[in-house]
């Protein structure tokens, strides 16, 4: 329950604040919202994993659909780079912290968006590493 949480929680404020380089476009106020979400571990478990979330995640959001797209890990830093200096990435990514700083100076990523990924390492990780069964 807790990861759907936080993906939950991180697929939102996603939503909101445009994860990945934005092009500045404004998002339409009305019909419905399609997101694009990159997911860079597309291991069997993880895209069962996405696919529940994303499912609970649209059943509580009405009006928004994730596409859910698996990046493999060796291909993900050159499709991520590629696309962000294109001005076309997705516009939800799951990255590794230790690529943050990397995306940060190239103005991929909100600062806002920084610092919940730091709370999430730090705060969160290590709150959960010491709980038992979950």
């Amino acid at each position: 329950m807790k990861r759907v949480c936080i993906f939950m929680i991180v697929l939102v404020l996603c939503v909101n604040v445009s994860l990945i380089a934005s092009d500045g476009k404004e998002a339409p106020s009305e019909g419905p919202i399609s997101i694009q979400y990159w997911h860079y571990q597309p291991t069997p478990i993880r895209k069962e994993i996405e696919a529940e979330n994303i499912k609970l995640f649209e059943e509580r959001n009405p009006g928004i659909t994730v596409e859910y797209v698996p990046v493999p890990w060796e291909k993900a830093h050159a499709k991520y780079i590629t696309s962000i200096a294109a001005g076309n990435a997705a516009d939800v990514g799951m990255i590794p912290d230790f690529w943050i700083s990397e995306f940060a100076a190239m103005g991929a990523l909100l600062p806002e968006m920084v610092l919940f990924a730091y709370i999430q390492r730090f705060l969160i990780r290590g709150l959960s590493s010491g709980a038992v069964k979950g």
